[in-house]
């Protein structure tokens, strides 16, 4: 049977007239809510702007025409001199992806040389981060203000300011700025934000010369940090928070390096004088080779570990932990020493903040 091409050239015709119609409203569309992304992402830099924030950029390019929006931003850069805290992170381009129907939750992808500067809004006193790659999500709340950050970098190099390089193959973290306070929380209680963070492959400087070596196979943390911060530096910040009683709650601690392995819970605050006060109790394996390690580079004296090895064993015994197997046990910071349950390990270095 021949096909009749008088007689479906109408419903053709009106078909693709139909399809041709949605195609136009489809695309302006688009480009309507292309505009209104643009439109936003002004609005939100003006906003920062009237809260002393400096946001600066190059060309922005808008794209991902028919299934996405993707705004493309070189040379980002947002600092603020005044205020709690100044900072400071610029970077050589953003790849920023929005929803049309979410604009408070944005993704966002990038590579190459970032500076980041805490307690600084000057670029020459901030890190050096260059990344292989990184890609994340800012959710921001009605008023513009970031309430969560979640973010992953892969295969990073660190310079500090200093001219440390420091390396690491991942990060994951997330970064929770809306923890609710209790309601009748004191200032030093109150949660600034709430961080959860996986880093694997750390190598510390050549600079230093660690015993269990220089590279951190795997830390990961999750704590609330406790109480404000404010300074022009980060030595001012410290001891606001030190002075109001902040304090860094220790959720979840998890570390393995060479062949010992940590994981607990605790706290950390710092003394008058700026030095870490930590209690820490959880499970720890591999501290015969970590002690002997210790013991072989002069960090402390063999007789110390020997005392510490049997206290440990003993410790081991009494909580019926097997010979070998993770045991547990209670760590201490405090006047500058190190404790190993009863046993005061090994005196710290002081800690000079810049």
């Amino acid at each position: 049977m021949a096909f009749n091409f008088q007689k479906w050239r109408k419903p053709l015709a009106r078909g693709l007239a139909i399809l041709a119609g949605l195609t136009a409203l489809y695309s302006g569309v688009w480009f309507l809510i292309a505009a209104q992304l643009e439109s936003g992402l002004a609005n939100w830099t003006a906003q920062q702007r009237n809260r002393s924030w400096t946001v600066e950029h190059g060309k922005i390019v808008m794209t991902g025409f028919p299934l996405k929006w993707q705004i493309d931003i070189e040379n980002p850069l947002l600092s603020r001199s005044s205020g709690k805290v100044p900072f400071h992170w610029s970077g050589p381009r953003i790849h920023l992806n929005m929803r049309p129907w979410n604009l408070t939750r944005i993704g966002f992808q990038t590579a190459g040389e970032h500076r980041l500067g805490y307690a600084t809004s000057k670029k020459s006193e901030s890190a050096k981060l260059k990344m292989g790659a990184g890609r994340g999500e800012l959710l921001f709340d009605s008023e513009g203000r970031l309430n969560d950050l979640t973010f992953t970098v892969e295969g990073a190099v660190i310079e500090t300011a200093l001219a440390q390089t420091y390396r690491f193959t991942q990060l994951n973290a997330r970064l929770d700025l809306s923890r609710p306070a209790a309601p009748d929380s004191k200032p030093h209680q109150i949660p600034a934000f709430h961080l959860t963070t996986e880093l694997f492959g750390l190598t510390l400087p050549k600079e230093i010369k660690p015993v269990l070596g220089r590279t951190i196979s795997r830390i990961a943390l999750s704590a609330d940090f406790l109480g404000g911060a404010n300074g022009t530096n980060l030595k001012q910040a410290l001891s606001h928070w030190a002075r109001s009683g902040g304090s860094l709650n220790l959720k979840k601690l998890d570390i393995g390096w060479s062949k010992l392995d940590i994981t607990g819970t605790g706290t950390l605050a710092l003394d008058p004088t700026l030095q870490p006060i930590v209690a820490f109790s959880g499970r720890v394996s591999g501290y015969d080779d970590t002690l002997d390690a210790m013991a072989d580079g002069g960090i402390i004296k063999p007789a110390t570990a020997m005392v510490t090895r049997f206290a440990l064993r003993a410790l081991s015994n009494f909580t019926g932990d097997k010979k070998g197997a993770r045991i547990r046990v209670s760590l201490t910071i405090q006047d500058g020493y190190l404790h190993v349950g009863p046993v005061k390990l090994v005196k710290l270095p002081k800690i000079i903040w810049n």
